[in-house]
């Protein structure tokens, strides 16, 4: 399975109701992530299942992946902020008949679950995900650290120049 991990575009500071939650998108992070779709297209990216974080900026970016990229949106609980990376495999095994499925939630978490993905210890360091990044792995969802290889990890920067 390829997995695309995407960190969200860049956010307000701070939401209108004051709940982190509830940060939208600013307009500049929002015509980045657009614009960073065209090099995804131009990368032949189009997973079919695109798992949201259920924090409105994650959702967002969901959104103007599915819009560019095509694949569909589900919510996915384990990809709020704080979580566990081995629960986040555990609940990526549900889509393992999938080819590719993409990802979109936030950082430390995604920086810490490449890193496990690729070591298998949740003490095995970080990648830093820019806002609007992507990894992308191939893996079997039974092989952490033994199966998991990084094919390639872009900033936003270099998705907008492709």
């Amino acid at each position: 399975m390829k997995l695309y991990i995407f960190r969200h575009a860049i956010a307000e500071e701070h939401g209108g109701s004051g709940d982190d939650a509830d940060r939208a998108l600013t307009e500049s992070g929002r015509a980045k992530m657009v614009r960073g779709t065209m090099g995804l297209r131009k990368l032949k990216v189009a997973p079919p299942l695109i798992l949201s974080s259920p924090l409105r900026r994650a959702r967002e970016t969901a959104e103007i992946l599915a819009e560019g990229l095509g694949g569909t949106i589900e919510e996915m609980a384990e990809l709020a902020p704080g979580f566990d990376p081995p629960a986040v495999l555990k609940a990526l095994g549900r889509f393992a008949a999938h080819d590719s499925v993409a990802i979109v939630g936030h950082q430390p978490g995604l920086g810490r679950l490449a890193a496990f993905m690729l070591t298998g210890s949740e003490r095995g360091g970080t990648l830093d995900f820019k806002k609007g990044g992507v990894a992308c792995f191939e893996f079997e969802p039974d092989s952490i650290g033994s199966g998991c290889s990084l094919q390639w990890m872009l900033t936003p920067r270099v998705l907008r120049a492709l």
